[in-house]
């Protein structure tokens, strides 16, 4: 992903960096935490039963309504730059053989967001799917 992404978050790995990681105190996940949930702003209170929301909300504003709200962090962002030419990075290891390829696409807001979800279920999905021949036909 590092290699397939500049600038846009997918640039990093999802739980960091190992030499970032190594260094982080628990304190630090903490404020990371704080920042990333702003206290205060909470999203959807799951709740499941035989419940009735007059009933619950009462509860949830007892315990999550003290909480005391936070600035929200800046939202920052950025635009990934065009990709002009391939790139490519080849790892020798030994282990089981994989081979990943992408290609970036527009993000679901994108009026051709459908196209791309219809080729990739066509490409990847079910037992006839073109990327399960090939892993068979491989596999023979």
């Amino acid at each position: 992903m590092a290699a397939a992404f500049e600038a846009h978050p997918y640039h990093r790995p999802t739980v960091g960096w190992m030499s970032d990681l190594n260094y982080f105190s628990a304190n630090d996940a903490e404020e990371i935490l704080r920042q990333i949930l702003r206290a205060g702003e909470h999203g959807p209170s799951p709740v499941s039963g035989d419940v009735k929301a007059e009933q619950v909300m009462p509860i949830l504003e007892k315990y999550f309504g003290r909480l005391p709200m936070s600035q929200k962090p800046d939202e920052t962002t950025t635009t990934e730059p065009p990709q002009n030419s391939e790139r490519r990075v080849e790892l020798i290891e030994q282990t089981q053989p994989l081979y990943l390829e992408g290609y970036h696409r527009p993000d679901y807001r994108s009026k051709d967001d459908a196209v791309y979800d219809a080729i990739t279920d066509l490409m990847s999905e079910g037992r006839t799917s073109v990327f399960t021949v090939l892993w068979c036909a491989i596999k023979k």
